[in-house]
């Protein structure tokens, strides 16, 4: 484990579980709540990495299905009901502490991601 002392505040940091021990006392460096993580400094950039990672996932899910022969219209349907919902998934109680770099990113990926999918025709209603 890769450790920092510092010994003005007597604090040993565990950088590998993301906590901040105080003689013998541990602070969490985030929280989870309802599946948003929301730091100590009331950043979501770290939720905001996850989300987009795990979107990324789910779009090289969604070419593996397109390259066994799944119709377009499908391949949406799984693109709004997965990475739609997982990116817009309580966005109404976390966007507000977004940074903006960090909004850059997601707006970044869902351009590159809405790229793709617009190519294909649309899903009748």
């Amino acid at each position: 484990m890769d450790r920092v002392r510092d010994r003005v505040r007597n604090r040993v940091r565990d950088r590998d579980k993301g906590r901040v021990r105080v003689r013998d006392r541990v602070r969490l460096r985030g929280l989870a709540i309802l599946g948003v993580t929301i730091t100590n400094k009331l950043s979501v950039s770290e939720h905001v990495c996850t989300v987009i990672s795990s979107c990324a996932q789910t779009m090289h899910a969604i070419r593996i299905l397109r390259s066994h022969g799944m119709d377009d219209a499908q391949l949406q349907l799984v693109y709004r009901a997965v990475v739609i919902a997982k990116i817009t998934y309580a966005s109404s109680s976390w966007w507000g502490f977004t940074m903006q770099p960090t909004a850059n990113a997601l707006k970044v990926f869902c351009d590159v991601v809405n790229r793709k999918i617009s190519t294909r025709p649309a899903i009748p209603h």
